[in-house]
């Protein structure tokens, strides 16, 4: 898949494995984000908070996962606004079932939205929101989204210090494909309140000249691979880069913590109009136990 090193010296090996739980375990996730857009010159800015209840369960063969959002709010150039979609999906539960390596093979729940939506917009409104809540649509969007997290670490062993190469496409709207170049490195073990967790780091950039140059600050002893294409020409209509740091639990692959940012430079648009346009975001997510009270 890509080129394996070492970038430090490693006092251990580390095995990754999906188990995260042997019963029943209620978690929330909390994510934050700020989103910037500048087009032309004109700046705004979008800001969100939202929780999600994550409820595992152990079955005889793998895990059963329970999702459901409880809170989400939006504010657009510092006024609250409300978001139809979210209002719709709120409450309403996503069940999955999970292999033992935490592969999706079933999802149910993804049905319901449109219905929903049916009942409670008014037909303009259901007509306009209708692309955003087909079951396949959600359903898929959810998917890639749970693979791309869970697969970065999954059945991996390796050293703190180790990093290894990957290619990814990225998908802009409406139907703009690119290559993106990642490098996937172990970067520490945790200390203090994140004893127990594993740090891992990730870049990826449209560009490779320019990725390769951040990560020799990062990691002196870091080499490109020969699939990194460093003398050709890149996409000149669109670059993608950015950096996502993970929180980890090697013996539960449950991500902890997740803090990314990323950018988005467009000179040209779908349809070859040429614009200048940044798109930047930086997402801060926590995945916590729910605590029980205790019973008197």
């Amino acid at each position: 898949m890509g080129l394996i090193g070492v970038a430090t010296a490693a006092p251990r090996d580390i095995s990754f494995r999906f188990a995260p739980t042997t019963s029943n375990r209620s978690m929330i996730e909390h994510t934050r984000y700020q989103r910037v857009r500048t087009v032309d010159g004109i700046i705004s800015t979008s800001n969100g908070e939202s929780d999600t209840t994550v409820t595992f369960s152990k079955l005889k063969r793998g895990y059963g996962v329970e999702f459901k959002l409880v809170r989400s709010d939006i504010s657009t150039d510092g006024q609250s606004v409300g978001n139809p979609v979210n209002d719709i999906l709120k409450d309403l539960s996503v069940n999955c079932v999970l292999d033992d390596q935490g592969r999706l093979s079933e999802i149910r729940g993804f049905a319901e939205p449109i219905r929903v939506a049916k009942q409670k917009l008014d037909p303009q409104t259901y007509e306009r929101l209708m692309p955003f809540l087909t079951p396949e649509g959600l359903s898929q969007k959810f998917s890639s989204e749970w693979e791309s997290r869970i697969s970065l670490l999954r059945d991996r062993k390796g050293q703190v210090g180790q990093y290894w190469c990957v290619t990814n496409n990225i998908v802009i709207p409406p139907d703009k494909n690119y290559v993106s170049y990642a490098v996937i490195w172990i970067e520490a073990e945790g200390a203090g309140a994140r004893a127990g967790r594993l740090k891992v780091h990730t870049f990826y950039q449209t560009d490779p000249r320019k990725l390769t140059a951040t990560l020799q600050r990062f990691i002196p002893q870091f080499r490109a691979p020969t699939f990194f294409p460093l003398m050709t020409q890149v996409s000149p209509d669109a670059e993608v880069s950015g950096e996502t740091v993970y929180w980890v639990e090697p013996d539960t692959l449950l991500i902890r913590e997740e803090y990314l940012r990323r950018a988005i430079d467009m000179t040209v648009l779908g349809d070859g109009t040429p614009v200048s346009t940044r798109f930047t975001e930086e997402r801060a997510t926590l995945l916590n136990d729910v605590k029980r009270s205790s019973s008197r």
